[in-house]
C-alpha cells in the first residue's frame, strides 16, 4: 500500500481527509501544495485533477480527488467493520446527506475567503449566512452525540472542518448555539483532533486576521 495525498493544512476539505487518515491509523506521504502561490495550477497537479484543487489522493496508480470521495473510498478500502462510513444503504444514505450540506455550506465558505480577500472585509449578509448554518445544525443537534448518531463518521469530519473554518472568522457563541459547541468539544477530545486540525485551523486565522486588519 502506498498513499499519497497531495495537501495544505489550512483547507478544510484537506483537514477532513487527515481526521479519516488518522482515524483509520494509515500511513501516507504527504505533499504539500501551497494554494497561497497557485500550486495547485501546477502541471503535475492538473494531471491530476483537472479541477486543480486539493486534496488528491493517490493509491497504487488510483487517482481520486474530492474530499467526501476520498473519505468514502479510505474508509471502503481499508477501514473494514468501521463505523466511519456505514456498511448499510441507509446509514450510507444519512452521511450522505449530510455531506451534501457540507457542500452547500462550504460553498458560502468559500464565497466568504474571496470577499475577504478581495474587500478585506465581512459583510453583515455573510455574517447573518453563517448564523444561520449554526443555527441549522444547532437545532438538529439537539438529541445527537455526533451528526448521524452514537458514533462518529466522515460526515463529522467534513462538517467539523467547515465549521471550524467559519469560526475564525465568528466564533460559535455557547450560549446561542450550545449543541454546536458541544458537538466541536466533543470533537476537539478525538486523539487525533490536534495532530490533524490545531496548525491548519492556526494558519487560516493568522491569515483571515491579517486579511482583515489589511486596508484596501
Amino acid at each position: 500500500m502506498v498513499l499519497t495525498l497531495y495537501k495544505m493544512d489550512m483547507s478544510s476539505c484537506c483537514r477532513a481527509v487527515l481526521l479519516t487518515i488518522k482515524a483509520l491509523d494509515l500511513p501516507v506521504e504527504y505533499v504539500e501544495v501551497n494554494l497561497l502561490k497557485r500550486e495547485a495550477s501546477a502541471p503535475h497537479i492538473a494531471k491530476l485533477n483537472p479541477r486543480c484543487k486539493i486534496p488528491i489522493l493517490e493509491d497504487n496508480g488510483a487517482v481520486i480527488w474530492d474530499s467526501h470521495a476520498i473519505n468514502a473510498y479510505l474508509v471502503q478500502t481499508y477501514g473494514k467493520d468501521c463505523k466511519l462510513y456505514p456498511s448499510d444503504a441507509a446509514g450510507q444514505a444519512n452521511v450522505q446527506g449530510w455531506l451534501y450540506f457540507d457542500t452547500e455550506i462550504f460553498a458560502k465558505l468559500n464565497d466568504l475567503m474571496v470577499q475577504v480577500s478581495t474587500t478585506r472585509t465581512i459583510s453583515e449578509q455573510t455574517y447573518e449566512e453563517v448564523r444561520n448554518i449554526y443555527h441549522v445544525l444547532n437545532n438538529y443537534l439537539k438529541e445527537k452525540k455526533w451528526i448521524t448518531g452514537d458514533n462518529v463518521t466522515i460526515a463529522d469530519f467534513s462538517l467539523l472542518s467547515t465549521i471550524e473554518s467559519f469560526n475564525c472568522c465568528l466564533e460559535v457563541d455557547p450560549n446561542k448555539y450550545a449543541n454546536v459547541a458541544r458537538w466541536l468539544g466533543e470533537a476537539q477530545k478525538l486523539p487525533f483532533y490536534e495532530v490533524t486540525t490545531k496548525k491548519g485551523i492556526e494558519d487560516l486565522a493568522g491569515f483571515l486576521k491579517f486579511l482583515l486588519s489589511a486596508k484596501k
